[in-house]
């Protein structure tokens, strides 16, 4: 039985190549109906409709309709006739987030959709580039083909594209951190980088406990420097009345967090599990891993000072501890995959997690046993890194140390 889980190097890539083949086919296929929807009747674009809003808000005034559920309601339908069975309630998007979107709004709705969705693959890719070029020689990141196939092929990136999204914002934050650390030696500009999470900040949770807890103030500083220069420039286009009206819709919104998921078998976080268990319950155990996952991060940026390891760790905990992550936000993992896996090298303990963490995003089993399995490996993973870098198995700082076979072996 053990054997059907182990996974060969020659399988995985032949895998990784029709899952990303496959994948694309049908995203693209599925928007070659005209129109503002797709060949099976759902809208294109379905969370870009609520950033073309924003947009068009900042474009157009008044800005207050942000944090106006009715009233941003409203300007939708005029823009976007069409939307009446799509409603977005106010959210933890600051008002730079509408200004970035402004641009695009100057374009027909799908064209700007499709803009955007280019612009996202094409940053997403420059990510993983910029990762896989600072490779080691002997790394399996030098196998060019299979880690475009891979990244490319994970199914948060479909979502990504096919939704329209922002968790580029984060994947970029976190590339831009992790080179500003490896490249640079440089926290200040690491932390202006973990700054742009404040356009998604429940991603930035889990970064500001850990910087916090391992007393690395040169990183807070330059993440606060950040967020008062995006505060600054709000205030400057916006007013400081704006800025009261975001915070309440924030804490709107973390009044409201402990409510059940109306999809939950979407969700790839600790809370997928947690919600299926009473509400107490819920909330009692939801803390205790999320405090675990903490501590997992925490020992292992204690353990190591390989940027390598502390990051692929502080993205799949960031991930966990998130209260709402859809297959887009997970995208963000890949870029855990791809730190972690130069560090290990071959090592088959790491490589297997990772084919069938991937296997989870693809199959529905949340669907079929009400239990999201993505999360319960991203956990296991989690912790397996962690007890590995305390035997001193990884983590070390240099270069890349092969833990198993060479790639020609694992070709058989």
């Amino acid at each position: 039985m053990m054997s059907f889980f182990r996974i060969r190097y020659r399988e995985a890539r032949v895998h990784a190549y029709l899952l990303c083949a496959g994948g694309w086919i049908v995203s693209v296929a599925s928007m070659a109906a005209r129109g503002t929807t797709l060949i099976t009747g759902e809208p294109k674009w379905p969370d870009f409709i609520h950033f073309y809003t924003l947009g068009t808000i900042a474009r157009t005034g008044p800005i207050e309709l942000l944090y106006d559920e009715r009233g941003q309601h409203a300007r939708q339908l005029a823009i976007l006739p069409w939307t009446a069975s799509d409603f977005f309630r106010p959210d933890t998007y600051p008002p730079l987030a509408a200004l970035l979107f402004r641009p695009f709004t100057s374009l027909p709705f799908v064209i700007a959709g499709l803009v955007w969705g280019v612009l996202t693959l094409l940053a997403y890719c420059a990510c993983v580039l910029a990762i896989r070029m600072r490779s080691g020689r002997t790394s399996p990141l030098q196998d060019r083909g299979f880690v475009l196939a891979a990244t490319f092929g994970f199914p948060g990136v479909w979502s990504l594209f096919m939704h329209g999204q922002t968790t580029m914002i984060v994947v970029a934050a976190f590339a831009l951190a992790w080179l500003a650390l490896d490249k640079l030696q440089s926290r200040f500009v690491a932390g202006l980088a973990i700054g742009l999470l404040a356009l998604k900040p429940q991603f930035g949770v889990l970064i500001a406990i850990v910087a916090v807890a391992r007393w690395e103030w040169t990183l807070v500083a330059g993440t606060f420097a950040s967020v008062a220069i995006q505060i600054a420039v709000t205030i400057r286009l916006f007013g400081v009345n704006i800025l009261w009206r975001y915070l309440d819709a924030a804490r709107s919104v973390l009044l409201t967090a402990h409510m059940p998921e109306i999809k939950p078998y979407l969700q790839h976080s600790l809370r997928a599990i947690t919600s299926l268990l009473p509400l107490t319950a819920d909330a009692v155990t939801l803390i205790l891993l999320s405090a675990l996952v903490a501590f997992f991060v925490i020992d292992v940026w204690r353990r190591t000072v390989n940027w390598r390891v502390r990051m692929g760790t502080l993205v799949i905990g960031s991930v966990l501890v998130n209260p709402h992550v859809y297959a887009y936000d997970a995208t963000v993992l890949v870029l855990a995959a791809l730190w972690l896996g130069e560090e290990v090298g071959y090592a088959r303990w790491f490589w297997q997690r990772a084919y069938w963490i991937t296997a989870a995003f693809v199959l529905p089993f949340a669907l079929l046993i009400k239990l999201q399995v993505s999360v319960v490996l991203l956990m296991e993973l989690l912790a397996q890194v962690w007890v590995r870098t305390r035997r001193g198995e990884i983590g070390h700082v240099g270069p890349v140390r092969s833990t198993a076979a060479p790639l020609a072996a694992i070709h058989r």
